[in-house]
């Protein structure tokens, strides 16, 4: 009897920025919740780079975008950390890597650290949807900017939220919104391109 097929998922997040001692850890522990729905985890910063740490900035920056574009076109389907990161959105990496996922028509399932809507962090309270410069707010019940979780939902994806509001800026792991788009992602990819 032929082994189950294990999937290859994309991990699309911030979390390359963390001191690497808590990336791994992090890294670790949702590989493991990956294992055991017969999925494996394509972490970016796995990447065999051939440049030198003393390469010029812009040749290791081509090298590790065409490493990560690799490992999207590999991949089976992503998982997306949305948590806003420096600033009131997802990180703009994790953003430009849902648009190319959702080019490449593969399956994604999002996940955020931060409970509310895109307009409650951005829009100025009693200034009827705009921001601190006048302009208006977009106000679709989605975590972030529509074109973000419209392309996750398109697929057939959805976006989870932590119960728990994170404080600011704050990247700590949570393993059950993990686990529950990891789920998610696992039903979607055994049903295949018409699930």
């Amino acid at each position: 009897m032929p082994s189950p097929q294990t999937f290859a998922v994309y991990l699309a997040g911030p979390e390359v920025f963390l001191e690497e001692a808590q990336r791994k850890e992090i890294i670790a522990e949702k590989q493991r919740i990956l294992q055991n729905l017969g999925m494996t985890g394509l972490d970016p910063m796995d990447n065999e780079l051939a440049q030198p740490e003393d390469a010029p900035a812009m040749a290791r920056a081509q090298e590790i975008y065409q490493a990560n574009v690799n490992l999207l076109h590999r991949c089976d389907g992503a998982l997306v950390n949305l948590t806003p990161f420096r600033g009131p959105s997802a990180d703009a990496g994790t953003v430009f890597e849902t648009g190319y996922l959702a080019a490449l028509g593969k399956p994604m399932m999002g996940y955020t650290l931060y409970p509310g809507d895109y307009e409650e962090r951005v829009a100025q309270p009693g200034a009827a949807g705009l921001d601190e410069f006048g302009c208006s707010v977009e106000d679709f019940g989605q975590v972030d900017n529509l074109m973000i979780e419209s392309a996750i939902l398109s697929l057939g994806g959805r976006v989870i939220r932590s119960a728990r509001k994170v404080r600011e800026g704050e990247l700590a792991f949570d393993r059950e919104v993990f686990r529950i788009a990891a789920t998610a992602l696992a039903e979607k990819l055994r049903q295949g391109p018409s699930g």
